[in-house]
């Protein structure tokens, strides 16, 4: 009994060495999207699981993730993130910004298709 605790703790901490090893191969990337006419650079954050923290000017517009389907880009709001990030939300300002980020609907398929261009999937 004493092995098998042993071996279950080699293997959880091989594996959170493994989660650790592949995030650090992902560093945030920029992409340029047209997003209703209006061209966006954005600065996204790869995380686990084809999920992608989405910034814009510095300010966490949300997340998306890749649908179970593989095709389909699916929104993560900002309220549904981990309460504890160290980014300021993106808070839209009229004054520079003709076109709203929403991640819903055509904005996180064209976001995501974007991600996906650039990370070669």
């Amino acid at each position: 009994m004493l092995q098998t605790i042993l071996f279950s703790g080699l293997l959880l901490k091989l594996k959170s060495n493994y989660i650790d090893l592949i995030k650090s191969f992902m560093d945030p990337f920029n992409i340029i999207v047209n997003l209703d006419g209006q061209k966006f650079d954005l600065n996204i954050h790869p995380e686990e699981a084809a999920t992608y923290k989405i910034l814009y000017n510095g300010g966490l517009v949300g997340a998306i993730t890749m649908g179970n389907d593989g095709e389909t880009w699916t929104a993560i709001a900002v309220t549904e993130l981990a309460p504890d990030l160290e980014v300021p939300m993106y808070e839209y300002n009229g004054a520079k910004d003709e076109v709203r980020i929403i991640l819903e609907g055509d904005h996180a398929q064209q976001i995501g298709r974007a991600i996906a261009q650039y990370v070669g999937s």
